[in-house]
C-alpha cells in the first residue's frame, strides 16, 4: 500500500497542473488585462479531481503508515506537512466551490484562491521530497 499512496498523489499532481494552467489564464485575463480564454468548467473539473485525489491520497498514506509502522504519524515531518496541505486544500476547495456556485466578477477571492493553490503546490513539492526520502530509506530494499 505504500506504493499506492504516491501514485495517487502523482495523479493528483497531473490534474493540479492542468487546473493551474487554466487558472493562470484567468489571472492573465483579470489582472494582467491580456486576452486569454478561461475555461471555467475545465478548471473546476481539474481542480476538483486534483484536490479529491490529494485528499484520498492523504488518507491512504495515513492508513499505509499505520499498517506499516503502527502509527500514522511515524513519518514525522511528512505526515505533519501532509496535514497542513490537507487544511490548505480544504480552504482552496471551499473558495473554489463558493466562486463556482455564485459566479460573478471578483478580484479578492480569486487571488486568495490562487495563493492557497500556490501554497498547496509548494507544500506538495516538500511532501514529494520527504516522501521520496521515506521510500528510499525505509521501504525500498537495499
Amino acid at each position: 500500500m505504500l506504493y499506492v499512496h504516491p501514485l495517487i498523489q502523482d495523479l493528483g499532481l497531473v490534474f493540479f497542473l492542468v487546473a493551474l494552467y487554466y487558472g493562470f489564464q484567468r489571472f492573465r485575463q483579470t489582472f494582467l488585462r491580456q486576452k486569454a480564454v478561461f475555461p471555467w468548467n475545465r478548471h473546476v473539473a481539474a481542480g476538483a479531481a486534483a484536490y479529491g485525489l490529494w485528499i484520498v491520497g492523504y488518507f491512504v498514506g495515513m492508513w499505509a503508515a499505520e499498517s506499516k509502522w503502527g502509527d500514522e504519524a511515524a513519518t514525522g515531518l511528512h505526515e505533519a506537512t501532509g496535514t497542513a496541505l490537507l487544511v490548505v486544500i480544504l480552504c482552496a476547495a471551499a473558495l473554489g466551490w463558493t466562486m463556482n456556485l455564485w459566479k460573478k466578477p471578483r478580484k479578492a477571492l480569486p487571488l486568495i484562491h490562487m495563493s492557497l493553490g500556490a501554497t498547496a503546490f509548494l507544500l506538495f513539492l516538500f511532501q514529494a521530497a520527504t516522501g521520496i526520502r521515506i521510500l528510499w530509506i525505509y521501504v525500498l530494499p537495499h
